[in-house]
């Protein structure tokens, strides 16, 4: 493989990033530790190819560099930021993701493997953040027409058919997201954060199941004296 330096270094960012994205899928939850190394080494990647650039020759090597990482850092990086303040379907992890990545990657890398390059198409801009802006963008809204579709084709036909997917009782432990309607198909006003019904249930030191069958568990008069961790 054949690659500048800088290029080299943003491969040891592979990992962080599949770490993390094994996490938000498991749990929904990423470290907040996981950012700052990414960023470190995001500004040493910037630093070595903006030296580099300012030695190229040709006085537009410098330019076209700083215009590239102008547009990375302060449009798509401002957008992470503005993301994570103001939520706008991005969790937080996918913003502060999206910051690391203006930084890390704001020009396209150039990957030599025997004749064959990687990227294999790149963007007129050349703005690597900004093409994986864009694709984020373009699969979530997809996301929704493939639970409309997937829904439609299984039967599944309700007001959240294009937000939601139906999902048996005894799997809600295992479940991300908010339950939106009960097992009857009635519609929950604002939806039931399964998130917190599982810190609640640890909170506890109680079951899914129990709560089902034991209603007064959900009374506040019962609360332990000593809860758990949640």
């Amino acid at each position: 493989m054949y690659a500048s330096a800088a290029d080299l270094l943003r491969l040891l960012s592979v990992p962080a990033f599949a770490y993390g994205a094994y996490r938000d899928v498991e749990t929904r939850r990423v470290p907040d530790l996981l950012w700052p190394p990414l960023l470190v080494l995001g500004l040493v990647c910037l630093g070595l190819e903006g030296w580099n650039a300012l030695h190229a020759p040709g006085a537009f090597a410098f330019r076209a560099f700083a215009l590239r990482s102008a547009v990375s850092v302060v449009i798509v990086g401002g957008l992470g930021a503005f993301f994570y303040v103001v939520p706008v379907g991005f969790g937080g992890a996918d913003a502060k993701a999206l910051v690391a990545i203006s930084v890390l990657l704001p020009t396209y890398p150039a990957y030599y493997l025997d004749g064959f390059v990687l990227p294999h198409v790149p963007t007129a801009i050349r703005v690597f953040a900004l093409t994986v802006l864009t694709n984020a963008l373009i699969l979530g809204m997809a996301y929704p027409l493939y639970l409309l579709v997937a829904n439609a084709l299984h039967g599944e036909i309700a007001s959240v058919m294009a937000v939601g997917k139906r999902v048996p009782v005894a799997d809600l432990p295992h479940e991300h997201g908010s339950l939106l309607e009960d097992r009857d198909g009635t519609r929950l006003s604002g939806g039931l954060d399964l998130d917190a019904l599982r810190m609640y249930c640890r909170w506890r030191g109680v079951t899914l199941a129990d709560l089902l069958c034991d209603p007064g568990l959900r009374d506040p008069a019962t609360l332990p004296a000593d809860p758990n961790d949640p």
